[in-house]
């Protein structure tokens, strides 16, 4: 899972979930951390830090509201609501609600100059 450690409420609710991952299954990578984990799959920094990524068990870079369900998929006690949002056929409904909740939300954070930016090391 991919995350903004910078963010109060992303950051409260990665604690969580961390908590639940007692099989440690999910590897938690703070974006903030690791600016360019995800230049490789072709996601720039600012792309990242707008919705959550997650990489499923097939090793699929998933975003928005099916990261969640992806995520929660690995956890036991958010399994079950990951399952009964796609099984109601709701997965696509969730995934627009959490972009509409999510949208600007780095951009928001960091209007007052408040977020570092990343700076690209420079190799020799």
């Amino acid at each position: 899972m991919y995350y903004d450690g910078g963010c109060p409420v992303c950051a409260r609710g990665v604690n969580h979930w961390r908590r639940l991952d007692w099989a440690r299954r999910i590897r938690w990578v703070d974006l903030m951390e690791e600016p360019f984990a995800l230049e490789g799959d072709g996601v720039d920094f600012a792309r990242a830090m707008e919705s959550l990524h997650v990489r499923d068990r097939r090793g699929r870079l998933v975003e928005g509201g099916h990261a969640f369900l992806a995520l929660w998929d690995d956890l036991p006690a958010w399994r079950q609501v990951s399952r009964a949002i796609r099984g109601l056929g709701l997965a696509g409904l969730f995934d627009r609600g959490y972009r509409w909740h999510s949208r600007g939300r780095f951009t928001k954070r960091c209007a007052e100059g408040g977020c570092p930016l990343p700076a690209r090391e420079v190799k020799p």
